[in-house]
């Protein structure tokens, strides 16, 4: 745990996959993505909604999630299954 003002948040996902953060599209383009919030204030809870979208034989198979997080906080979020249910 860092004693940062920021969280750090780390998104395992398909490549090919498109990641939005509270329905902004994040720019980055690999399996891990990773990105610092703006300035959060200590002892406070926060979250962003995660989106994830992967285009699979001409459907769009999509998965979200509420990440919780506080200042200091590394957060892990793992999409890598979304694959899985793309293959079904």
């Amino acid at each position: 745990m860092s004693t940062s003002n920021t969280a750090r948040i780390t998104v395992t996902l398909p490549a090919q996959a498109r990641l939005y953060v509270d329905n902004v599209p994040c720019p980055l383009n690999s399996g891990e993505r990773a990105f610092n919030t703006p300035a959060l204030q200590p002892g406070q809870r926060y979250y962003y909604m995660l989106r994830v979208e992967l285009d699979q034989d001409g459907d769009t198979i999509t998965d979200s999630r509420r990440v919780l997080m506080t200042a200091g906080e590394n957060i892990r979020v793992d999409f890598s299954s979304i694959s899985l249910a793309a293959q079904r």
